[in-house]
């Protein structure tokens, strides 16, 4: 089983890596048993999400290749008064622009994502 804290000291922004801003995390046993472990499954598993009023369906192998930069969010990001969650747009410097979150976990992720450096492109 994998630790779940470990000390470590200042994380620099220029030059941290992604091991210093995950923890990670062990699957139990009893899960990974679950798993389909059909050897085609990248065949047989597909990804959907809409492209303008389009649903695009892809296998998991193909996912490297699918045009992900033409989709569109599922839902839009709302603000309201009395909501429990704290959405918002976070500027990140690897896109050039802001992105959507829901929740300061979200938010959090595009930061560390920003800072890891090599990100291309991020998609709500």
């Amino acid at each position: 089983m994998v630790d779940a804290v470990r000390e470590v000291g200042p994380v620099w922004s220029h030059t941290c890596s992604f091991d210093e801003l995950f923890l990670p995390y062990a699957v139990p046993d009893e899960a990974v048993d679950r798993l389909d472990g059909d050897p085609d499954w990248l065949r047989t598993w597909t990804a959907v999400w809409k492209a303008g009023k389009a649903d695009v369906v892809v296998p998991v192998r193909d996912l490297a290749d699918a045009p992900a930069s033409a989709s569109v969010p599922v839902r839009r990001f709302s603000w309201r008064t009395g909501q429990r969650h704290r959405p918002g747009l976070e500027f990140l410097v690897s896109t050039g622009r802001q992105h959507g979150f829901e929740s300061l976990a979200e938010r959090h992720l595009l930061l560390a994502l920003d800072f890891a450096g090599g990100v291309a492109e991020v998609l709500s």
